[in-house]
């Protein structure tokens, strides 16, 4: 039905959502299908159904309800009710107006502080055929007609035993029922039943026995084997599922025996099929790296049907993956798989090989030494074939914890590994420790992330980006015994502009070494610069190598530069006057800097950089004054400068000017207009200000003077400038 309305256009854009971050652990392998109605088409449903079906939200509708309005068209003809939200008493009054004739109920939405549940005992809903609820009651008789029950996202411990008596029930869902522990144990007598949905039931401890009985279930969604009689993997063997479906708790199979009465081969409609050994990855019970001998007998056992198109295996215990995982024939169709928790396994099958993989998830394979190994060791003739080319469909791969992982494909005598992804749009490289390199050529990629890679050289995912024309945003630590290494992820995409920090630490010696690294990295994705305690790139007559890595800093696109702890004397004019596009400086921490030019500057000389708007300079307990500043210049402040007597006078543009703990200052320079906020704090020095800052002070839009006995009684109430600062918006004075 669905499919013939999407084909008269009464239903568009169906997709199935390939989101594969799913919340769920089991939400890899299930994907719902989303549909659009049109503007126009939704509107002529809803005038040929007329009253036959209602949508309830906070409208006069829904008073009249509420209300129980003996008038309402509701009464006597809504067949089918979505009501969005449920209070106290809807369902009562609900019952004894529209209860009769309604065919379909659908709450969608629960206040949490109100619980309702959706009691049948004595219900009026004789005629009800759909039903959405958050919790229910326990008698459910009157309900011989119901063929849909959704609980979904509720909170439910228990499915009452008396949904068994829903003889005509046809799809059951549960999905997102994090809390739900147990299904009825009559459910092998609800015959009807065609869907069952468990997407999300991670508490769920084990299935009813003998759901093998439901011989017209269709949608099985996960299964909890067990090995109690009536519980095992054997009672999937009749069931001609499709679909999706997980299995869990494969660990619990007796044997490879016992794992074929599942006959999964024979489910020629399932499209997407989760194994897992455990009950998903945050199990306690893991085995770890202890080997099941069995084990690779019953992964060997599940051999699924050839147009399987999604993979998820998890948890496996075996040393060695199966040989229909060797058979690029049999998984002809399979564009999706995820390898997760196969802690003892060595080498990974010849995945390059599958002509449809377009997804490949790899995580936890803690004995995994190699991505590709040339000379496979099955017996498969297949397998031995050099492979020509590589993942040759392949456009998202997640690897993620892998704490062997060394290489992407292992040298192998008389063999030459063509190693390349020429369609992969999207990788990620996540806790891989000993990963030290990456492949050569991705002409497609349009995503990077990498995270906790430590030795994969820098300069080879900078210039990856560069020849994919990607943007990078992250942090880059260049430190003396460790050399240049992310510090946190580095994610490179076609996405926004980028934005890398670089922070030097303690590069105290070796300046020709970090002079030779700097320049193999592309520059163009740097946009911030912290230099502490590097005092080799400073000095009043800098040697060429230090001109040389600075002008290589002008080549960046410097916005941001913090300089701290540095043992700088005078003013870095010849280090700074070339960041043609450095609009953000502070220093602080540089103790014995003075502020004085070096001798081979003139006074009058612009050594500010050109497009300067923000200069902070904090703890410099020698700071005596600085140069000349740009007209750019916009924001000023100086904090902790105990010996700073006087300021640049050319502060016209200024709008935000501050000063903190300056004792030495006196006062202020003339010709400060255009200011909107001025902080003066702990300067006790400071008596007035200037007549043309005096002028500025009513149209100050925040003003913050403390610590300043002089000035603070000229500003408080009834002070020489109180009639200058009353109508400040925000104004601090003293400590009010």
């Amino acid at each position: 039905i669905f499919d013939v309305l999407v084909w008269r256009c009464f239903l568009q854009d169906v997709e199935i959502q390939e989101n594969l971050i799913s919340k769920f652990q089991d939400g890899f392998i299930h994907r719902p299908t989303t549909c659009k109605m049109h503007d126009l088409m939704h509107d002529l449903a809803e005038f040929i159904s007329g009253n036959d079906c209602s949508i309830l939200q906070e409208s006069s509708s829904c008073q009249e309800i509420l209300q129980g309005s003996t008038d309402s068209s509701l009464q006597h003809e809504v067949r089918h009710l979505s009501h969005y939200y449920v209070f106290g008493n809807t369902i009562a009054v609900m019952e004894d107006i529209v209860a009769p004739r309604l065919r379909t109920l659908l709450i969608q939405k629960e206040l949490e502080q109100i619980q309702t549940p959706f009691s049948m005992a004595k219900s009026k809903f004789v005629s009800l055929r759909a039903l959405k609820t958050f919790s229910i009651k326990t008698h459910m008789t009157n309900l011989k007609h119901l063929r849909y029950l959704d609980c979904s996202y509720s909170d439910i411990f228990a499915l009452p035993e008396a949904t068994t008596m829903l003889y005509s029930l046809q799809t059951l869902k549960l999905i997102g029922c994090e809390k739900l522990k147990k299904l009825p144990e009559g459910m092998r007598y609800m015959s009807s039943l065609r869907h069952i949905f468990l997407i999300g039931c991670d508490s769920l401890e084990r299935m009813p026995q003998g759901i093998g009985q439901l011989n017209s279930l269709q949608t099985l969604t996960s299964y909890v084997i067990d090995s109690d009689a009536g519980r095992g993997i054997d009672q999937l063997k009749y069931l001609n599922l499709g679909g999706a479906l997980s299995l869990t708790e494969l660990r619990k199979v007796h044997s490879a025996e016992n794992a074929k009465q599942g006959s999964i081969s024979t489910k020629h409609n399932l499209k997407r099929l989760s194994l897992d050994w455990e009950n998903g990855p945050s199990s306690s019970t893991h085995a770890g790296y202890e080997v099941r001998n069995d084990a690779e007998g019953i992964l060997e056992a599940l051999r699924p049907h050839k147009r399987l198109e999604v993979l998820l295996l998890s948890n496996y215990i075996g040393a060695k993956f199966p040989s229909w995982m060797h058979n690029s024939t049999l998984l002809e169709h399979l564009s999706e798989l995820s390898l997760s928790g196969c802690m003892n396994c060595k080498d990974l099958p010849p995945l390059w090989l599958l002509p449809s993989l377009g997804y490949l998830g790899l995580d936890g394979l803690d004995s995994l030494t190699s991505i590709y190994v040339g000379n496979d060791d099955t017996n498969n003739v297949e397998s031995r074939i050099s492979p020509s080319p590589f993942f040759n469909k392949l456009e998202t791969m997640i690897v993620t914890n892998m704490p062997k992982l060394e290489r992407w494909h292992q040298e192998v005598t008389g063999q030459v590994a063509v190693v390349s992804f020429p369609q992969l749009k999207k990788l990620t490289i996540s806790e891989c420790p000993m990963l030290a390199s990456m492949p050569k050529m991705l002409p497609l990629l349009e995503d990077l992330l990498v995270k906790e890679a430590s030795d994969i050289p820098l300069y080879h995912l900078m210039n990856l980006a560069a020849q994919s024309n990607l943007e990078c945003k992250g942090d880059i630590s260049v430190e003396p015994t460790v050399g240049w290494l992310p510090v946190g992820c580095l994610h490179f995409s076609r996405l926004g502009d980028s934005d890398v920090k670089l922070r030097l630490h303690d590069l105290r010696e070796n300046v020709e070494c970090f002079e030779e690294e700097l320049k193999i990295i592309p520059s163009r994705f740097i946009k911030n610069l912290i230099i502490s305690g590097s005092d080799c790139l400073f000095s009043s007559e800098p040697s060429q190598i230090q001109r040389n890595i600075w002008n290589h800093f002008g080549f960046m696109d410097l916005e941001s530069m913090w300089i701290c702890n540095n043992n700088i004397v005078q003013w870095p004019a010849v280090e700074l006057r070339n960041l043609n596009l450095l609009r953000h400086l502070h220093l602080s921490c540089c103790s014995n800097l003075t502020g004085s030019l070096p001798s081979t500057i003139c006074d009058d000389e612009d050594v500010m950089p050109p497009r300067l708007q923000f200069l902070l300079i904090s703890y410099c307990e020698n700071l005596v004054e600085i140069p000349k500043l740009h007209a750019s210049l916009e924001t000023l402040f100086f904090t902790c400068c105990p010996k700073l007597v006087s300021m640049p006078t050319n502060l016209g543009n200024i709008k935000k000017l501050g000063v903190d703990e300056c004792e030495a200052l006196t006062t202020f320079p003339d010709g400060i207009y255009g200011v909107t906020a001025l902080t003066i704090d702990r300067c006790p020095r400071v008596e007035t200000l200037p007549e043309g800052l005096l002028q500025q002070l009513p149209t100050l839009e925040e003003l913050c003077v403390t610590d300043c006995p002089n000035l603070q009684e000229a500003f408080s109430r009834g002070g020489a400038y109180w009639n200058l600062v009353e109508l400040i918006p925000r104004r601090t004075v003293g400590l009010n």
